[in-house]
């Protein structure tokens, strides 16, 4: 393409062309659409895209506009790395060719690549046309001949800025950095997992990266969570308990919208999130309703269902919703508050799961109730369980039945001889109303909610001698051996509440369960 129309271009193809460029060099969605046609921009690219140009203005107005500190937030393969750690490099330095750039990633390998890419991109004919020697500019920005390693390269006089790159760990020799990007910082659970491994990160942040840092310069670091104690929940933890921390702006992109109640209820709650090295969305950044995908062109809400039965909750969790938990213990990481009595007017509910023994290793036949209220917190109140065979747990369910209120919705787990045991207790209780529940998930899974609400401190306890005992058992779930009966109970009246909801059309309370 030429510089301005001629005779021999077309006038308005040119005028087009023109405004391509030009509307590339103000905004980061149009340059990477200019430079890299077949990258399909989405909408929560977008929002990356305005993130970055804030960090990109703070760096340029020397703080007094946008945002300094800046953490992204998204699940593998959704296009986190070509969008930050390429393309916005090169747009920077298109932008402030006097300024410098560094990179890190979990491996020098990584980030010499990034570095290679970025650096293509700038000798690419289309950034000419932006920023380069085919660019309406006065100086033209372009690369070094002389300086072209990819662990770190300059850009043509008179311009001083450039580009260096380094693995996480590692040393970051040479000039200071007006914008640093960090893309994942561990390179897979193995390192997430090692308390170690996560501690020279947060050393090499502390003693290597941060000290590299010019006046006014931008910070971009971009991850998929592993574990709730790595670098972005570090600094999360910082900035609740530091007043002196520098604040982080925080972009988190999960794979599936969460359900109404798994949000924070308002910064407050946010706040304390972070004490778990967690951050949890007031509200979905794009606006989806639960269970809307982020990415629905590429990843289906079949795929996505798919991919998620193929996962372990725990793998689920951390990779897709950014909310990593412990992998042993800790599954519950909140006190669980206890009140003499729950509100008046709540809609109560209680699945049964039944066992099949009286023996003393056996299983606990075990119900709670639980309700929620019109603020979508829990209660639960009265759990009861014991060891029996069917016909002595017949025979207390009758009995339970004349005890509790009339208006208590009950379920089944509809599984094995459980199906005969549902038409024989709708014989003996033929007004209550007896509910098939079938499970929708496996156990840890299934109480990935009551997690989210005790994370948010939506939990509460009626007193009762039943108290201690579910604390206990909370206090090390999922922990292979270990009995999950209560647990079971509560999680399967949660469903059953939402199952009640959707199929009655029930206003009001906001039922909580998983998408």
């Amino acid at each position: 393409m030429l510089n301005q129309p001629t005779s021999l271009v077309n006038p308005a193809e040119a005028k087009r062309e023109l405004a391509r460029r030009e509307l590339g060099r103000r905004r980061l969605t149009a340059a990477t659409e200019y430079l890299l046609p077949w990258y399909q921009t989405q909408p929560f690219h977008r929002l990356i895209d305005h993130a970055l140009e804030e960090a990109e203005r703070y760096v340029r107005t020397r703080g007094q506009q946008g945002h300094g500190r800046l953490i992204i937030l998204t699940p593998p393969r959704y296009g986190k790395s070509v969008k930050v750690s390429r393309v916005f490099p090169a747009w920077f330095l298109g932008k402030n060719p006097d300024l410098r750039v560094m990179q890190a990633s979990y491996g020098a390998d990584l980030a010499h690549s990034n570095s290679k890419a970025v650096r293509d991109l700038v000798l690419s004919e289309e950034y000419a046309g932006i920023f380069g020697k085919k660019a309406l500019v006065d100086e033209p920005v372009g690369l070094d001949p002389d300086s072209r390693a990819v662990s770190g390269w300059d850009l043509v006089g008179p311009h001083r800025g450039g580009l260096a790159a380094a693995g996480v760990g590692g040393p970051m020799t040479g000039k200071g950095a007006h914008l640093m990007v960090i893309d994942d910082p561990y390179k897979d659970r193995e390192q997430a997992e090692s308390a170690a491994y996560r501690q020279r990160v947060i050393d090499w942040w502390s003693a290597v990266a941060y000290q590299r840092l010019e006046d006014w310069a931008a910070v971009v670091l971009v991850q998929t969570r592993w574990h709730p104690n790595d670098l972005t929940g570090y600094l999360l933890k910082e900035m609740l308990h530091n007043p002196d921390a520098e604040q982080w702006r925080v972009l988190c992109l999960p794979t599936v919208a969460p359900e109404e109640g798994e949000y924070a209820k308002d910064e407050g709650e946010q706040r304390a999130a972070f004490a778990q090295g967690l951050y949890l969305n007031i509200e979905d950044p794009l606006g989806r309703k639960p269970g809307e995908v982020l990415w629905p062109g590429k990843y289906s809400p079949e795929v996505v269902r798919q991919r998620r039965a193929n996962m372990t909750p725990h793998d689920w969790l951390a990779l897709h919703m950014q909310t990593p938990r412990p992998r042993t213990g800790g599954f519950f990481a909140k006190e669980w508050p206890v009140v003499d009595q729950a509100p008046e007017g709540l809609r109560w509910f209680r699945v049964w799961d039944l066992a099949t023994s009286e023996s003393a290793k056996a299983d606990y036949t075990c119900g709670a109730a639980i309700a929620f209220d019109a603020d979508g917190w829990l209660y639960i109140r009265d759990l009861r369980r014991w060891r029996a065979a069917w016909p002595e747990s017949r025979r207390r369910l009758v009995e339970i039945s004349k005890e509790v209120p009339a208006g208590e919705i009950w379920g089944l787990e509809q599984v094995a001889f459980q199906l005969a045991a549902i038409q024989d207790l709708r014989a003996e209780l033929p007004g209550r109303g007896i509910y098939a529940v079938k499970p929708e998930a496996g156990k840890e899974e299934m109480a990935l909610p009551l997690q989210t609400l005790n994370d948010l401190g939506r939990v509460c306890l009626v007193r009762g001698p039943w108290n201690r005992e579910f604390v206990e058992e909370a206090s090390v779930f999922p922990r292979p051996g270990e009995k999950d009966d209560q647990i079971d109970g509560v999680t399967r009246g949660m469903q059953l509440a939402r199952e009640y909801e959707k199929k009655h059309g029930i206003s009001g309370a906001k039922l909580v369960g998983f998408a």
